[in-house]
């Protein structure tokens, strides 16, 4: 290995010495690897490759590592990068930037309001679960209205805004559940 992690490798078709930053990497360029697999025969059979994956018949092993050697190396181009992200927009919509990212959230866990919030509902319920009585380890939810549904109701996108939210820290907008009783409630399993 070179300096920063890059390491000199030999080309599988062309045996040029090239640096790379990666170990799994065996062409020095995409014309290297294109070329590798019409020597090898293997240009023909992706197609069918192609066709039997479409039909849902799996692949031999040493096909597989095959692909997966063609592949290797590759990167996206800027423009691709781009119509990808568009398409999961398009997929998802807009829901997932209208309220905080998770850094946010993770966040505003750690503020002076959310653990004062948090110890008050504890005292309130006796550091006991509302759902079934027991105790430790115990979480706080929102609830009636959930965290989400109170971003989403008073259009909320910055930690500012969300520190200045009455409704986040109303104490009767929150009860004590334990894990178990947690997860039920809010995937219903």
């Amino acid at each position: 290995m070179g300096l920063w992690g890059t390491m000199k490798k030999i080309c599988k078709n062309c045996n040029k010495t090239f640096e790379v930053n990666r170990d799994r990497i065996i062409f020095c360029r995409k014309g290297c690897a294109t070329q590798f697999r019409m020597v090898n025969g293997l240009a023909k059979k992706m197609g069918q490759l192609n066709k039997d994956r479409m039909l849902g018949i799996k692949l031999p092993l040493e096909v597989c590592e095959k692909i997966r050697l063609g592949h290797l190396g590759k990167k996206h181009s800027n423009s691709t990068l781009q119509k990808m992200s568009e398409a999961q927009r398009k997929r998802f919509g807009t829901y997932f930037r209208e309220i905080l990212s998770k850094k946010d959230k993770n966040f505003l866990r750690k503020t002076k309001e959310y653990k004062e919030w948090r110890n008050k509902i504890f005292q309130r319920d006796n550091y006991k679960c509302v759902s079934c009585g027991g105790k430790k380890p115990f979480e706080v939810d929102h609830y009636p209205i959930s965290f989400a549904k109170i971003l989403r109701k008073f259009n909320i996108k910055t930690l500012v805004e969300a520190l200045r939210c009455k409704m986040l820290w109303n104490i009767k907008n929150g009860r004590v559940l334990c894990i178990p009783c947690h997860r039920f409630v809010t995937y219903k399993r």
